[in-house]
């Protein structure tokens, strides 16, 4: 995002610097001799904004951190009224995790991604019709062949008669709402069938609406999603029954929702554009496991030691690999083991029998890359 970082504090920290690379930017902590802990505090400042405006959050991201974890609450002045309209790499947290009084504004993300927030002074007049509080759930038929939505929230109408489009696309209501405050209707516009609903009166109102989509497939195989919901700010979407090892597409038209538990959660933007492109990936008992490693070790003799770099480049035929063990021989010990996907790694068994075991954040697919450095103590030349 853009912003710059006004202050930097924290116990052990000598200095700090700004750089920047290409159209990426790092924030350099130098630390004192021997640090081993740190907790710092970074401020940052967002550019001058002038209401109403569209801004992206400023954020820290994962980088080349083996683990990262991210919680980011946003509050709004009492003067300024603000709501999220893009929402990408994070998933809500309840308000219990984040010790909010209101859960749509506190979110959790292991990567970074992008949060833009519309802002306006409090009080500006909106539309005749504003939906707040609206989720989306949905959930996969057995057959595989349809999904069933429920589209639910509140509307504030602040006129009679008041219109507002609430479904389109590839879906098609599957129980009509029976309401006397407001009246569901088919029309059509652009040559396309849409839903509207018509309010009566002025007030607040629950809206529960039933729909069903089923996924198209797209020429390569993909499975897709595509229709729009009436929305004033961005909807928490939860997908439930779809497969835990599905791959979905990281384009910026599209919704990416996250896995957490035993379900997918994402947010769709301001617009309810609901649009999703997915692909299944190869499962461990579909075929079997062909792999190529390639090894390259340096070996450097000091006085007492003996150190080694171990890299091994990983390629994956087909299947994938969720862990690996590497068998140990000699004396040696492990200092060290690095890669993009690794979260953990433990030294297992004794002697001869010795075993580096080595924990994944996600599934090796095509190519990866790790590095073990290892040190042997010598004896008297």
């Amino acid at each position: 995002g853009d912003g710059e970082v006004t202050e930097v504090k924290g116990k052990n920290l000598k200095s700090w610097s700004v750089r920047q690379v290409n159209s990426e930017r790092y924030v350099d902590l130098h630390l004192d001799e021997g640090t081993t802990e740190l907790q710092v505090v970074l401020k940052l400042r967002s550019p001058e904004i002038v209401l109403p405006q569209a801004i992206e959050l400023m954020h820290l991201t994962e980088g080349d951190s083996v683990g990262f974890d991210s919680i980011v609450n946003i509050q709004f002045a009492p003067s300024v009224d603000g709501t999220m309209t893009v929402v990408k790499g994070f998933v809500p947290l309840d308000s219990s995790e984040g010790n909010q009084d209101d859960a749509a504004t506190c979110f959790q993300s292991t990567t970074g991604g992008q949060i833009t927030l519309s802002l306006s002074r409090d009080g500006a007049l909106p539309g005749p019709v504003e939906f707040i509080d609206t989720t989306l759930e949905g959930e996969l038929h057995p057959n595989g062949k349809s999904i069933r939505f429920q589209l639910k929230g509140m509307a504030h109408v602040r006129e009679a008669n008041a219109e507002v489009l609430l479904l389109s696309g590839n879906a098609a209501v599957s129980e009509v709402p029976n309401d006397a405050n407001y009246r569901l209707r088919l029309a059509k516009v652009n040559e396309q069938l849409v839903y509207k609903l018509v309010f009566v009166k002025k007030g607040t109102f629950p809206i529960n609406l039933q729909f069903v989509a089923p996924p198209t497939t797209t020429d390569g195989g993909e499975s897709r999603l595509d229709f729009t919901i009436a929305a004033s700010a961005i909807v928490p979407l939860t997908l439930l029954g779809l497969d835990d090892d599905l791959d979905f597409h990281p384009d910026q038209e599209f919704v990416v929702p996250l896995r957490r538990d035993d379900m997918w959660i994402g947010f769709l933007p301001a617009t309810g554009r609901t649009m999703l492109q997915w692909k299944s990936m190869r499962k461990a008992g579909e075929g079997k496991l062909f792999f190529t490693t390639t090894g390259l070790v340096e070996a450097r003799m000091g006085a007492g030691l003996l150190r080694q770099d171990h890299q091994i480049d990983y390629q994956v035929l087909q299947g994938e690999v969720r862990s690996f063990s590497l068998q140990l021989r000699g004396p040696g010990e492990i200092l060290d083991v690095q890669g993009s996907n690794i979260v953990a790694w433990k030294v297992n068994g004794t002697g001869e029998d010795r075993v580096l075991d080595v924990t994944l954040s996600q599934p090796i697919t095509s190519t990866s890359q790790i590095n073990v450095r290892s040190q042997t103590p010598l004896g008297a030349f």
